[in-house]
């Protein structure tokens, strides 16, 4: 079944991303550099199926190293599920794809995001996390 959530479309593996909405998730780093900002909700209930995270596209508007972790859990109590997760510098600002292989989130959780990068000063970053349900 093909269906469109958003910009995201479902192909044959019902594929689509968080968040739901057209928007990107705004993701803003930490205020020194290597620090990660605080995490972001990217759905506050994934619903009633676990989904496999396949890759995050990190929207145009960095040059800069960033690093990402995904995590679950309530606010204030998430624990992470991908770790290390690094964009390199890039020459020109660019869409980027990071693969996830597949990460397992179990059904109803809460979904959040966070993201460090190298520079001394708190930076946006617009992306958005695409998934599976097999």
């Amino acid at each position: 079944m093909s269906k469109v959530i958003g910009i995201g479309f479902d192909f044959a593996k019902s594929m689509s991303f968080f968040p739901l909405n057209i928007a990107p998730a705004v993701v803003t780093s930490g205020a020194l550099s290597g620090d990660f900002g605080l995490w972001a909700e990217i759905a506050s209930d994934i619903g009633s199926d676990d989904i496999y995270l396949e890759y995050i596209v990190q929207l145009v508007g960095s040059t800069v190293a960033t690093r990402y972790q995904i995590g679950i859990g309530s606010g204030g109590s998430e624990v992470f599920i991908t770790d290390n997760i690094m964009f390199s510098d890039f020459a020109i600002e660019q869409n980027v794809n990071l693969l996830l292989g597949k990460t397992k989130v179990p059904a109803n959780s809460r979904l959040a995001i966070r993201v460090a990068d190298r520079e001394s000063v708190a930076n946006p970053y617009n992306l958005h996390v695409h998934y599976s349900k097999r």
